[in-house]
């Protein structure tokens, strides 16, 4: 599941889930390497939208890049359901995308519990309710992101960006 084009990605590893997928024990380290590096995509949409700033002139940018997180996010579920109990792993996702703040920390609570500690610090901070600033900063020690200007980010998306509608929104 290393494919480069982000949509195409979110389809399959949705569709594996929702087959029942399961990681043969040999390669749950290759799907480790997934999950980091689609933590390390949602941190780098972090920065964007740390880096553009607020304002009506990239609104529609810092939605694209803020659904950018979140489908990484829903890609890391999917991952995890492949070695850990995936109706746990699901459950745990529906909670934290569609819950109240009581189910939000259910969720939360499970993927504690669940997880190994080396996933946990990849995944908690995306999982939790918390500003794109305070992400990004609990992310930064494991991703390190370059602060760019405005423009600068703004030719980093086009060049970069994960999805078609992130680079649209760019231009």
């Amino acid at each position: 599941a290393s494919y480069d084009d982000a949509e195409v990605r979110t389809a399959v590893l949705n569709a594996l889930a929702m087959r029942g997928y399961h990681t043969p024990g040999h390669e749950v380290h290759s799907a480790h390497q997934q999950i980091k590096a689609e933590a390390a995509q949602a941190a780098w949409a972090l920065a964007a939208i740390h880096d553009l700033g607020s304002d009506d002139d990239t609104a529609m940018l810092t939605s694209a890049l803020q659904g950018d997180v979140k489908r990484a996010r829903d890609r890391i579920f999917f991952l995890l359901s492949f070695f850990y109990d995936p109706r746990s792993i699901m459950r745990a996702r529906d909670a934290i995308n569609f819950g109240s703040g009581a189910q939000r920390a259910y969720g939360l609570d499970l993927i504690d519990t669940l997880l190994i500690k080396e996933l946990k610090a990849f995944i908690l901070p995306l999982a939790d309710e918390l500003a794109a600033a305070d992400r990004l900063k609990r992310l930064s020690g494991l991703f390190p992101q370059a602060v760019l200007t405005r423009d600068q980010r703004l030719h980093d998306v086009i060049d970069h960006a994960p999805s078609v509608w992130t680079k649209a929104c760019a231009l």
